[in-house]
Formats: structure tokens, C-alpha cells, sequence
């Protein structure tokens, strides 16, 4: 039996060689005598007094290294949305889009370009087959795999209507339609205008499927169930997840997105007592290039991961809660992983399957609605970490505030970002 299901949130690993570049700069050698590597750094300036939040870190690297822009996370402007990055603060410069890629030559600001997003509403009409009772809508930056904003609906009839807020521009849509004769259609480079709009299903095309066949699966992981993720490398995207059941020595996933570059995480459940405790392996693969069609890869060729367990302590106010976090690169909301969910204790142990290093811990506590609170910059190492819950800090709709500001429970407005939201719907289904 297969299981299918769909969520909003990816794999993230960086793997930087610090050691290396460390030496170069002390003892100054490129090969052949020099100076050794130049290193640059790019600054994150908000552009407005109105921006409140902890703007992305500057990041410091290598003269010719290719970054990923963040997107708008930890920081806001009221009523208004990020539109991009310029290396002038007044707009006349280059404009680079929120997870594109840059490469740095020498130090530079990028300044923040605000626009004022709208609703949009899109109807998709003649969808005549048989594909099932809904539907899910996003806007992609054009030619990638990252998403600006999505939603779900229901299909009435031939057509269905999609109500997004997002910043006029151009888009490649993605259409994800289930039933018999479902898949990925994709509409490349539409300029989408505030109010509604129509396209039909003529317009879009039918991206075929890829699959990918993990061979050499060990006897330990046989009836139980794996979970296959894909994510773009560097970048919080729409992504899919594939479940399956585990039944021999070889499994097959199959997803509906574009060929390309990605991260995969391949991820084994397993029954390990007779109370059915759910227990988890966490395998990962970095930059795999991916075809439409069949191919085949090794569990082999996966890095596997040593489970990292947090405790936060003197959780007093939220015992009796449901609770998991994410983990994100610092000052980003580019995913890297999550934890399993528990109830709420003073002291709560969390399970984790990550590399050691410094990640942002976003807290989720939920009963009946969500509370998100953050942690910044947090070293987390191998075995067993501790962190306080005044640690954190409460995250209102995309503005930081004290603890003490959080009500109890979040009115609906205050929920969990997208991927988050829809990968807690998802596990507390199962």
C-alpha cells in the first residue's frame, strides 16, 4: 500500500569547508605562491525606518561564490511585502529577486525593495478529467522550484478559483491536480495583475513525472515506512514528499516537479516494541541532479545522520500543548529540519536528525491553534543540548516581540508559516 501525501517545506544541508579556506589564509598559498582567496562580504539593509526585526547576517565569503538571496523572514514592514534586493537603496541599481542566485565580487549592500502586495484571484477552467476534488495553486519564481505563495481549493465543476496576496509580477504558475489523472501542469512566465484572472487548462503543461529507485535497503527498515523529500539546494520551496511502504530491498518514489539540482532526504520508519513506538533513520543526499523518468541511486551513496536530541526547559505556561520545532539557517527561513512532535512537558526532549552547527530554533506549540516563538543563532551540537525557554522569542506574523506578548491560545491569524502549517496537518493525520 502507498501512501502520497503533500506538504510545503524541504531539505537544506551546507556543507562549507572551513578548514580549507582556513589554511590558505594562514599560511597564504593559492597554488602558487600567492595571497591566498579574497574574502567579501554582502550586509542586508532593511531601506525604511519602518522595518522592525533582525535583518538576514552578513554573509562572508569567497570573491566569485554564488549565494542564495533570503527571502523575508525575521523581519517586516507594515502593510507591505519584499519585492526584491538592489544594490541602491533607491531602486536604480541591479534588483535580484528573493532566492535567486548572486555572485559576490567585493563587498556590497544589498538594499531591501518593499512594494504593497495584493489579492489575486485565479481560475483555472476546463479541467474535464478526472482530476479528483481539488487542487493546489502556486507562484513560482520563474524557472525555479521556489514558491512565493500557494493555496489550496476545492474544484466546483470544470474550473477552480485560487484567492493568493502576493506582488503583481510575473510568475510561472504551478498547478498540482490529484485523481486518476493528475500531476504537475506549469503555465512559464505569466504576468499576473491585482483582482481576478482566467486561465484555462489549455495553457498549462503536463510536466512528467520523476521517479527514483533507492536500491541496497537493509532488512531493518523492511514493513516499515520511508518518506522520500526533495528541496531546492539553498532554498524553502514547493517541494513534495512521497510515503511508501517498505517491502523489500528496493523502493520507488515518484514526484510531480521539475527536473533539476536537488537536496533529498530519505527518512525510514520502524516499529520497535510492541506499543508500536514509531522510531526514525535519516538518510541525506546533497545536489543530485534529477531527470523526468527512472533512476536509480544507492543507499550507499547517502550520508547517513546520527539523531541530536534538545531539551527545552521550564515550559510552564504551555504543558498539555502538542509542540515540535524546525531548525532553519540563521536569519533565513531556508529549511534545513524538523523534529518529531510531543506533548508538551516543563522539561520536553526533542528528537532531531541534522550536522551539528548554528541554526535558528522555531518553536511550535499548538492547541487547537499554533504559537511559533524563535531562538536565534543557536550552536547546536552533537548528542544531547539544552536550551531555556526564555530562549526564545515570540514571532508574530513575520514582527518579534517578548513572550509575554503571545496569547493563549494564537487567534487563527497567528498560525505557523505555510510548510510548517501543512506538515503538522499532515503528521497529526497519520
Amino acid at each position: 500500500m502507498k501512501k502520497t501525501k503533500l506538504s510545503f517545506r524541504a531539505l537544506r544541508i551546507a556543507v562549507v569547508s572551513v578548514f580549507a579556506l582556513a589554511v590558505l589564509a594562514l599560511t597564504g598559498c593559492d597554488g602558487g605562491g600567492g595571497t591566498g582567496p579574497s574574502m567579501v562580504t554582502v550586509t542586508f539593509n532593511g531601506n525604511s525606518a519602518l522595518v522592525t526585526g533582525t535583518m538576514p547576517a552578513p554573509q562572508t565569503v569567497t570573491s566569485g561564490t554564488s549565494i542564495t538571496l533570503p527571502g523575508q523572514t525575521g523581519f517586516n514592514k507594515p502593510e507591505h511585502a519584499l519585492a526584491g534586493w538592489n544594490t541602491n537603496a533607491d531602486g536604480t541599481g541591479t534588483t535580484l529577486s528573493p532566492g535567486s542566485t548572486f555572485t559576490v565580487t567585493g563587498n556590497v549592500t544589498l538594499f531591501a525593495i518593499w512594494a504593497v502586495p495584493v489579492t489575486m484571484g485565479i481560475t483555472v477552467t476546463g479541467i474535464t478529467d478526472n482530476f479528483g476534488e481539488s487542487a493546489v495553486l502556486a507562484l513560482m519564481h520563474p524557472g525555479t522550484m521556489n514558491y512565493a505563495v500557494w493555496d489550496y481549493s476545492s474544484i466546483i465543476g470544470s474550473s477552480v478559483t485560487f484567492s493568493v496576496t502576493a506582488i503583481p509580477g510575473t510568475y510561472d504558475i504551478h498547478l498540482r491536480l490529484w485523481g486518476d489523472n493528475g500531476g504537475l501542469f506549469v503555465a512559464a512566465s505569466r504576468d499576473l495583475v491585482a483582482g481576478p484572472q482566467t486561465i484555462p487548462l489549455s495553457e498549462f503543461s503536463r510536466i512528467d513525472p520523476i521517479s527514483i529507485t533507492v536500491t541496497g535497503i537493509p532488512n531493518t527498515y523492511i514493513d516499515g515506512d520511508g518518506v522520500m523529500i526533495l528541496n531546492t539546494p539553498g532554498y524553502f520551496n514547493w517541494a513534495e514528499d512521497y510515503w511508501t511502504c517498505i517491502d523489500g530491498s528496493s523502493v520507488t518514489f515518484t514526484f510531480f516537479v521539475l527536473p533539476g539540482t536537488y537536496d533529498i532526504q530519505l527518512e525510514f520508519y520502524f516499529w520497535c516494541n510492541e506499543e508500536d513506538e514509531e522510531m526514525m533513520s535519516v538518510y541525506i543526499l546533497s545536489s543530485k541532479s534529477l531527470v523526468a523518468g527512472n533512476q536509480n541511486i544507492a543507499l550507499g551513496q547517502f550520508t547517513h545522520l546520527d539523531p541530536i536530541t534538545i531539551t527545552i526547559t521550564e515550559i510552564s505556561d504551555y504543558i498539555g500543548y502538542w509542540g515540535g520545532f524546525d531548525l532553519l539557517i540563521p536569519g533565513t527561513y531556508t529549511f534545513v529540519a524538523w523534529s518529531n512532535w510531543v506533548e508538551i512537558e516543563a522539561n520536553t526532549t526533542f528528537t532531531v536528525f541534522v550536522p551539528p552547527g548554528t541554526y535558528d530554533v522555531v518553536l511550535f506549540l499548538g492547541n487547537g491553534s499554533w504559537i511559533a516563538y524563535i531562538a536565534s543563532a543557536r550552536a547546536i551540537t552533537a548528542g544531547d543540548n539544552n536550551i531555556p525557554f526564555s530562549a526564545f522569542t515570540y514571532h508574530d506574523s513575520g514582527t518579534w516581540a517578548s513572550p509575554a506578548s503571545a496569547p493563549d491560545p494564537a487567534p487563527a491569524s497567528r498560525v505557523l508559516p505555510d510548510s510548517s502549517r501543512a506538515r503538522a496537518s499532515a503528521l497529526r493525520a497519520r
